[in-house]
């Protein structure tokens, strides 16, 4: 069955406001075939205010202290480090009573272009070009 931009009135959650299931609707306009360009650019993602009492699955969140592991020394190195919280929502709300207390599932944000690095290390040159355009157009479901 197809799925249409405009079944999204009935998909999100009532409790948004319609200027954010219209700033999502738009947001998700670009992933459609019609509207699909070989080339995505994604800024502004950080939310400027702070109007939910609680982190929600997908918030970006800068300069937050996060282990690595540096592979030289075999020990984890403390960084500052932006990240995005993959966690539901729902398991982060503290509302919502647990028999098993719920953790909040992160991941650190690498720079694209140390990603693309990483390639050329690998492969050569123009396989990692082709790598990283790949990667740009959400053809890995590996990588986001």
């Amino acid at each position: 069955m197809a799925f249409s931009i405009d079944d999204l009135d009935r998909l999100l959650p009532p409790e948004l406001s319609e200027q954010k299931k219209g700033r999502l609707k738009d947001s998700l306009r670009q992933f459609y075939k019609e509207n699909q360009s070989s080339y995505k650019l994604y800024k502004e993602f950080y939310l400027t205010t702070n109007d939910h009492p609680s982190f929600l699955q997908g918030d970006l969140i800068a300069e937050l202290r996060f282990p690595m592991f540096n592979y030289n020394t075999k020990d984890y190195n403390k960084v500052y480090s932006d990240i995005i919280v993959l966690s539901n929502s729902c398991d982060m709300d503290t509302s919502n009573d647990r028999k098993i207390p719920k953790n909040i599932l992160t991941a650190r944000i690498v720079a694209f272009d140390l990603v693309v690095e990483a390639l050329q290390d690998e492969y050569n040159i123009e396989k990692a070009a082709d790598i990283a355009t790949q990667i740009q157009s959400q053809l890995y479901s590996n990588i986001f």
